[in-house]
């Protein structure tokens, strides 16, 4: 008979190291009544939304040209979503979140800075609009699923990553229901001259080829704005960061804006070679540099775990690089299939949430319910382990790196 692992484990084996002092942790349970009415509030607001944008669309366009609009524009999202995700890898943010920012970028955003928009008409000229009027109100309307998981669930807010990839999702909602618009006006407009499949297709390549990142690279200044507000206590950064971060995004939207209402092909080249993609790279850069940041806290704060004896060094090993924790993830496939994947997969996002906790709390973070947090983190940690120990003495690792390299945690 083939030997099938099972995760979770049950029951679970003996921990092979110090159980935890004091009284166990006991979480909180959360109202249920509390999250149905919040699940509730949240589907009725974006449902009133969708059914606003299905009115306004089908009312310009008709019933069928919008249908070629949403296939265009959902082709560059998954791209974009995925580059999102390769970032977030390390400490990979909850989905549920994920898709509330999205939708709240492509329903909430979009109607509230189109009415905000259509007010402002009124008393803006429509060439000034673009520049002086969708910027602000735009990337306040992706900025503010940002702010609200700021403040409401701050545990899943670690610092500048998850406020470049919370504001990114914001941006490539919005992104996406933008395109929808500009894409069925596009087909419109040229379907009367004969060709609308070909004007289509060329706004497709300047928007959904071009220049995928744009709105998500605003909003992002903003959600940098937003994490550095999450890692610092001092007020004039926690206060002045998304500001500044807001600002900046209305400044690089409402530029990109002045460059593509450009009669020119030539400044719009030059426009897009000198500012946007220059400001994309130092995106990237910023995120990556931050990212890496993210492992160098790993191997910085989990040794005193190690020595407390909650991790043992060679799981430390295997936690601090990218390609030590794919090493780790196809060892756990080949010795345990989907269940090890599983269980590795909690294992390394709790070790990484653990060093991340432990940060703040050095950096003078204190949290009122660090232990607790602290304690859960474990808990998931050693539950991880239990199940590996069937496989490896050492936990959930493959056999441990050369000797040496865990010389400074023996």
């Amino acid at each position: 008979m083939t030997y099938a692992p099972q995760w979770p484990p049950t029951p679970a084996p003996a921990h092979p190291l110090p159980p935890p002092q004091g009284a166990v942790y006991q979480p909180l349970r959360k109202s249920r009544a509390g999250r149905i009415l919040l699940l509730v509030a949240l589907v009725t607001v974006f449902t009133l939304c969708a059914l606003v944008l299905a009115v306004i669309i089908g009312f310009q366009f008709g019933p069928w040209i919008p249908l070629l609009g949403v296939v265009a524009a959902a082709l560059p999202v998954p791209i974009v979503v995925l580059t999102l995700r390769w970032l977030d890898r390390y400490e990979p943010e909850p989905w549920r979140y994920l898709v509330f920012t999205f939708l709240w970028g492509a329903l909430v955003a979009t109607v509230s800075a189109l009415v905000l928009q259509i007010v402002a008409g009124r008393v803006v000229a429509e060439g000034a609009s673009a520049v002086l009027v969708a910027p602000p109100t735009e990337e306040f309307g992706k900025a503010l699923p940002v702010l609200l998981l700021l403040l409401f669930r701050r545990r899943e807010f670690g610092g500048v990553v998850d406020g470049i990839v919370y504001a990114g999702m914001a941006g490539i909602g919005f992104a996406f229901t933008e395109n929808i618009l500009y894409f069925s006006s596009a087909y419109q407009s040229g379907a009367e001259q004969g060709h609308g499949l070909l004007a289509l297709v060329v706004l497709f390549i300047v928007r959904g080829i071009m220049s995928p990142f744009a709105h998500p690279l605003f909003a992002a200044c903003a959600g940098i704005g937003f994490g550095l507000a999450a890692m610092y206590r001092r007020p004039l950064i926690r206060w002045g960061a998304p500001i500044a971060g807001y600002l900046l995004a209305v400044l690089l939207h409402a530029l990109w804006n002045l460059i593509a209402s450009a009669q020119s092909l030539a400044v719009q080249l030059l426009g897009y070679l000198f500012v946007m993609v220059p400001a994309f790279g130092a995106m990237v850069a910023i995120a990556l540099f931050v990212r890496s940041r993210e492992a160098k806290v790993v191997h910085r704060v989990l040794p005193a775990y190690v020595t407390a004896g909650w991790i043992t060094p060679p799981e430390l090993a295997w936690l601090s690089t990218m390609s030590a924790r794919r090493g780790a993830r196809q060892w756990a496939r080949a010795v345990a299939g989907e269940p090890g994947v599983r269980a590795i997969h909690e294992y390394q996002f709790s070790a990484t949430k653990l060093a991340m906790l432990r940060e703040r709390q050095v950096r003078g973070h204190v949290d009122p319910d660090f232990g607790a947090r602290e304690r859960d983190l474990l808990a998931a940690v050693t539950r991880a382990r239990q199940f590996f120990l069937q496989f490896s003495p050492y936990g959930p690792v493959p056999p441990p790196p050369p000797a040496g390299y865990l010389s400074g945690y023996r």
